[in-house]
């Protein structure tokens, strides 16, 4: 209870078990929950199962798949195990049989404590399923699967199944980037966007890339780099884009739950370009409602000032991390007709927790951060700046 998450999670067993007392899976779920967002993987595996077999929770698969995620990501074969079979049957994630044959494999690899006959057979169901999937795949499935288990590093999901494009070189111009065209180019929007792994996948809203010939993504003092669409979700307005850029740091989602209103917040993004500086706006403000319009509650309101050119850009919380990502904006001469009255900083940014599932669902790799120090708001922005940039959504 003092915060250990290794005690956490074996009080949490000793509820489901009812070893010492009765069985009690309301306490074993609120425990196993403690100890998973303190990332204890046994617990995130634990809390996988119970929400894949609607232990004293609603049954929901795609949560499962997350938490098994999240232990697979951090090297416990059992999560890589469970994370494997779900999506050999596409459960709550697409169905994805290399992906699938990549965890078997890793899990099999696993070294267990021959006494622990759990974790024994736990690594014999691993050995037998990566046995049984390779057996019905042609020579090419196998060879992607296994340069997925040889290129996968402990902390990170799957590489991409395309051995990594050479690092783009940039070089700081004379000038700040502003949108490039060619001859016949047409700029249809701007945006913002940041990058969340290593090998460049940028996250922004649809609406700005929606319709696009070419896709364009620049850092401060960076070029502009043409990249390809890699996954959309037009009702929860995400889009993610490659622009491989693996030199470049990349963005950490918060690992606290603690959307409070009152909570105080920071915007980076790339707002009216061409009006107001190229090198990025960083705007400060509060958590006003944990929910959008209409009690929404993908969305949550903020008071940080916004403009367009700030849609898909982080919303980030006092330690750096991604909290949000700015989406819409109330519109000042609809809402004026409407009440008379004209809104001031009614804002709101999608949840991170949409993010990640959208991220989860499509495989794209990110970071969970451990931040606990609140960090000044220039340091804050300073961090913004090397992996937040400009979109650019071009029509030929």
């Amino acid at each position: 209870m003092d915060g250990n998450e290794k005690a956490q999670n074996n009080l949490a067993n000793l509820y489901r078990d009812g070893l010492g007392g009765t069985i009690d899976m309301e306490q074993a779920f609120y425990w196993f929950s403690k100890a998973a967002h303190a990332g204890q993987v046994n617990a995130q595996t634990s809390l996988g199962d119970m929400f894949e077999k609607g232990d004293a929770v609603a049954r929901n698969y795609l949560t499962a798949a997350y938490w098994y995620r999240r232990a697979a990501t951090s090297g416990f074969f059992i999560g890589q195990l469970s994370l494997a079979e779900m999506l050999e049957a596409g459960r709550g994630i697409p169905r994805d049989d290399v992906a699938a044959l990549a965890w078997y494999t890793i899990a099999s690899h696993a070294t267990v404590n021959p006494a622990n006959q759990y974790y024994v057979e736990e690594r014999r169901q691993a050995v037998e399923a990566m046995n049984a999937l390779a057996g019905r795949f042609s020579t090419t499935q196998r060879s992607v699967a296994q340069y997925l288990v040889i290129h996968w590093v402990v902390g990170y999901d799957l590489p991409d199944r395309r051995p990594p494009a050479p690092a783009v070189s940039v070089s700081p111009p004379q000038s700040p980037p502003r949108p490039e065209t060619t001859k016949g180019e047409i700029v249809l929007a701007t945006g913002t966007g940041f990058i969340v792994n290593d090998r460049g996948d940028v996250v922004t809203n649809n609406h700005v890339i929606a319709g696009c010939a070419r896709i364009r993504f620049g850092l401060n003092g960076h070029t502009l780099v043409q990249g390809a669409l890699v996954a959309a979700d037009v009702g929860n307005d995400i889009a993610v884009a490659n622009f491989s850029l693996q030199q470049a740091k990349t963005a950490s989602f918060s690992n606290t739950i603690r959307n409070r209103p009152g909570d105080d917040l920071l915007v980076f993004g790339y707002p009216l370009l061409g009006l107001l500086s190229t090198s990025g706006n960083l705007t400060r403000g509060y958590l006003t409602a944990t929910t959008g319009l209409k009690d929404d509650a993908r969305y949550m309101q903020i008071s940080a000032p916004v403009q367009p050119g700030n849609s898909g850009g982080p919303v980030l919380d006092m330690d750096g991390d991604v909290i949000g990502m700015v989406t819409y904006k109330l519109d000042a001469l609809t809402t004026m007709k409407a009440i008379g009255d004209v809104p001031q900083n009614v804002n709101f940014a999608l949840k991170d927790s949409m993010l990640r599932l959208f991220l989860d669902r499509h495989a794209i790799p990110y970071i969970v951060s451990d931040h606990s120090a609140s960090l000044a708001a220039a340091e804050i922005g300073e961090r913004a700046e090397q992996f937040t940039g400009v979109v650019v959504c071009l029509k030929e």
